[in-house]
């Protein structure tokens, strides 16, 4: 059985914070359909961009690019 992850406008992972969530992202290659989420990054927050959900909780993607922009200068 599959439990569902409970999400809210507001959760914070690393630099982002949940907007909304988007419609969920099916292809046939995978089994399970992918739950994406809206979300807003610290560093430009009127700015709102689409990531998967999963991606957030297993600290895959922590913000919208900045961070790398960062540690190249």
């Amino acid at each position: 059985m599959i439990t569902m992850i409970k999400i809210k406008q507001g959760d914070r992972y690393g630099l982002l914070t949940i907007h909304s969530e988007a419609p969920r992202y099916n292809h046939k290659k995978i089994m399970y359909p992918r739950r994406i989420v809206y979300v807003k990054c610290d560093c430009s927050p009127d700015i709102i961009f689409k990531v998967r959900l999963d991606h957030l909780r297993q600290k895959v993607t922590k913000s919208c690019g900045c961070i790398r922009k960062k540690k190249k200068i």
